[in-house]
């Protein structure tokens, strides 16, 4: 299931004039009380266990965590290299 959001929220084109607005509580509180009380009843009718929110969070997480990953591989690989030039240019000098 949550491969499917991840699917769906990279799949979604972005709409005119949203780029870059996230539902932060600042964000939120900025609207007009109308919407906001919109948003509020839709999450109280349509999430009410909050699944939505954890599973946004968690493909947060994901995102960061994968990022984590792939720069740590960077770095290892990086060392390892490294590694490898020393061991050849202590080979070369012992000959």
């Amino acid at each position: 299931m949550l491969q499917a959001f991840l699917e769906i929220d990279a799949s979604e084109p972005p709409f005119t004039g949203g780029e870059g607005w996230l539902p932060t509580a600042e964000n939120v509180y900025a609207l007009p009380e109308r919407i906001r009380r919109n948003v509020r009843d839709l999450e109280t009718r349509c999430d009410l266990a909050h699944d939505v929110q954890k599973m946004a969070l968690q493909a947060d997480t994901i995102r960061g965590l994968d990022a984590k990953v792939r720069e740590l591989e960077a770095a290892l690989a990086s060392v390892r290299r490294k590694g490898e030039r020393e061991r050849t240019m202590m080979k070369t000098l012992r000959w």
